[in-house]
């Protein structure tokens, strides 16, 4: 099992990941840390490796502080942050994120797109499946279709 998680959180679908993520962490034998990250996207280039947002919107700082206070509640030792990041590489600053803490896992979750959409978006989870060095765990809310 892993030592560290790194849940990616995008809104709403943090719940549903970070539900799944407690499951993983009750099943484990060892202990494990998650960390809680957003990425609040800025319109300008951040230094390499990020920098710590100095203006994150309450709403923002609210649910990563609420998704880790809730993680320990359930005993899961829990970290957050949010890190600013360009719009476009949302993807590749959780995979550096991920790289950075040492995570053995990225949990995150996905939102349902019409297939218009997803053609001039992209998806962030695809493109950090395709660029993490770990596994990741990519979590479909319930009842959500396209």
């Amino acid at each position: 099992m892993v030592e560290r998680i790194l849940l990616a959180s995008d809104g709403p679908g943090a719940w549903t990941a970070a539900a799944a993520v407690v499951d993983l962490v009750a099943a484990s034998e060892t202990p494990v840390e998650v960390r809680v990250l957003h990425v609040n996207e800025v319109e300008y280039k951040t230094p390499p490796g990020g920098s710590e947002s100095t203006d994150p919107s309450p709403e923002t700082r609210k649910l990563v502080d609420d998704v880790v206070a809730d993680l320990q509640r359930r005993g899961v030792t829990a970290f957050g942050r949010v890190r600013a990041g360009m719009y476009d590489d949302v993807a590749d600053d959780i995979v550096d994120e991920a790289e950075a803490c040492g995570a053995g896992l990225i949990a995150m979750s996905c939102r349902p797109r019409s297939l218009l959409r997803y053609a001039f978006t992209g998806s962030v989870s695809q493109a950090v499946i395709m660029r993490a060095g770990c596994p990741v765990m990519v979590v479909r809310e319930p009842g959500l279709r396209l």
